[in-house]
């Protein structure tokens, strides 16, 4: 054992010189090389002119900016800006309505709003029965509403008492703010029957009746329209 750990530093010294004679003939092979060549006729690389390669049209794309493919077909910046067709068409109506806006609606216009205004009666002003309308939907543009309002006003129910109710019309007679006549309208238009003193229910319902007709007056329309004249 002792003999051998003896040996060791020996074999250590000669791997290092080995390593240092083999490093210095690979830097000398490189000198070689660079001024004369080891092999006859080849030129030293100090005496080589190098040129830098041509640009091809592929490279030139890969150093300068990247393009990406259209992910729109292909569209110009300005076509993907503009809406299409049918967008700028509901943003013009939008925009129109917009300047007949009502104003914006409480959030709860009337204090005995739910059940027990379908069973309590009371007297809205003008003020209210707009609030009510605002919240049944009614657009406030020419055809809509104003002519709606006077019908109410000034023929069906122009005491605005919520109760409003015609006996001597058929079906049962006529109900609330619309006068509206029995129940069939709150059936067809999806409505509780219970509800037809509500202010916002009844006024919602005549909205129905006066899209479903397509006009007030007339067939199935208002008897006040027709009086009043519109139509």
């Amino acid at each position: 054992m002792q003999q051998i750990y003896e040996a060791r530093p020996h074999l250590a010294w000669s791997r290092l010189a080995l390593v240092a004679v083999l490093t210095g003939a690979v830097l000398a092979a490189a000198a070689t090389r660079l001024h004369g060549g080891i092999f006859g006729g080849e030129p030293a690389l100090a005496n080589v002119q190098i040129s830098p390669p041509a640009v091809t049209p592929v490279a030139q794309m890969a150093t300068g900016t990247p393009k990406f493919p259209e992910r729109t077909g292909g569209k110009s910046a300005a076509a993907r800006g503009a809406p299409k067709a049918g967008v700028a068409a509901l943003q013009a109506r939008l925009a129109m309505h917009a300047r007949h806006a009502w104003p914006t609606a409480p959030e709860n216009p009337f204090r005995w709003q739910g059940r027990a205004s379908a069973t309590v009666p009371h007297t809205l002003t003008v003020e209210d029965l707009d609030a009510a309308a605002l919240r049944a939907g009614w657009p406030k543009i020419d055809g809509w509403w104003p002519q709606m309002r006077r019908i109410i006003t000034e023929y069906e129910c122009p005491s605005l008492s919520t109760h409003c109710y015609n006996s001597a019309d058929p079906n049962g007679g006529s109900y609330g703010l619309a006068q509206l006549n029995g129940r069939e309208h709150f059936d067809s238009c999806g409505e509780n029957f219970a509800m037809r003193y509500d202010p916002v229910v009844n006024l919602r319902v005549a909205l129905c009746v006066r899209a479903a007709l397509g006009h007030f007056g007339g067939r199935g329309g208002w008897g006040g329209a027709d009086i009043l004249g519109i139509k």
